[in-house]
């Protein structure tokens, strides 16, 4: 199982739609502005070839995993440092873009209980995306 990321299948710009889970994942093959992206497209087509060859693999696309709904706690990257610095001045962005905040406890739950699931070994990729009450989402704001 590799834990993935939307960032996999995004590329360049913004997606108007919802990105389907049996994407082509060559099609998307350098189209990305950075590594990231092009890193976990590897790694996914990696997996897919695994996968092809009958070796159990799946990947699944987490989207921007957060901290834990129950201590709060989470792993301290840039993308904190940005919202922090966005929070102390009073700005925000004027973005169509959303950003998606999985929580990490919840990310953890699903794939213990899909770790066990056979139909879930036969994908090459779900998308794990929590009910609306257990994540954190990007509205857009004007000030």
């Amino acid at each position: 199982m590799f834990v993935s990321s939307v960032s996999a299948v995004q590329g360049k710009g913004s997606v108007p739609q919802a990105i389907p889970e049996d994407v082509n994942l060559k099609e998307m093959s350098g189209k990305f502005l950075f590594g990231y992206g092009q890193s976990k497209n590897v790694a996914e087509v990696l997996c897919a070839r695994a996968l092809a060859r009958g070796i159990p693999t799946v990947s699944v696309r987490a989207g921007f995993v957060g901290g834990s709904t129950t201590t709060n706690v989470t792993n301290y990257d840039m993308m904190w440092d940005f919202i922090k610095t966005m929070k102390v001045r009073q700005v925000s962005l004027e973005s169509d873009d959303h950003i998606q905040i999985t929580p990490v406890d919840y990310l953890a739950e699903c794939v213990t209980k899909l770790v066990f699931s056979e139909r879930f070994w036969t994908r090459s990729a779900v998308h794990l995306s929590p009910p609306l009450e257990k994540c954190i989402t990007g509205e857009k704001h004007h000030h």
